[in-house]
């Protein structure tokens, strides 16, 4: 049976509390926090990341944009996304890197109300379901 990933992509402020709340609802999932310096991310690259040995990547933003062509080798049943409204923007380097990992579902956690635009909206309904919605111009 092959193990099923998850990934967890989360503002660097926020780390430290999305790991304690994964550790408390879910203590028996196997969390590795991706982050640290280069040495640090190559070590857990190694021990861990392409072991497989994990449940669920916790990672940030920045982690996500440097370490992409890593991340992206893998499958992942869910990718989840805190603060969505980094991705509102059709044309960030973010949303272009998230584009290319492969997850069967992908959930958006946002606080943010969007400012009325239907762009903004079209951008994150097309990241959740691009074939759905795959066309701005028709949306």
């Amino acid at each position: 049976m092959r193990a099923t990933h998850h990934i967890v992509i989360v503002p660097k402020v926020t780390l430290g509390k999305w790991r304690q709340e994964l550790n408390q609802w879910c203590p028996s999932l196997r969390v590795l926090t991706f982050y640290g310096s280069k040495e640090e991310r190559g070590g857990l690259l190694l021990e861990s990341l392409r072991k497989g040995t994990f449940d669920v990547i916790l990672t940030t933003f920045e982690m996500v944009i440097k370490e992409k062509f890593e991340l992206q080798k893998l499958k992942y049943e869910y990718l989840i996304l805190d603060e969505a409204q980094r991705i509102k923007n059709n044309e960030s380097v973010l949303l272009s890197v998230l584009r290319k990992f492969n997850a069967s579902n992908r959930l958006l956690l946002t606080g943010t109300p969007l400012q009325n635009n239907l762009t903004e909206l079209w951008s994150l309904l097309n990241f959740i379901m691009p074939r759905l919605f795959d066309s701005a111009e028709e949306f």
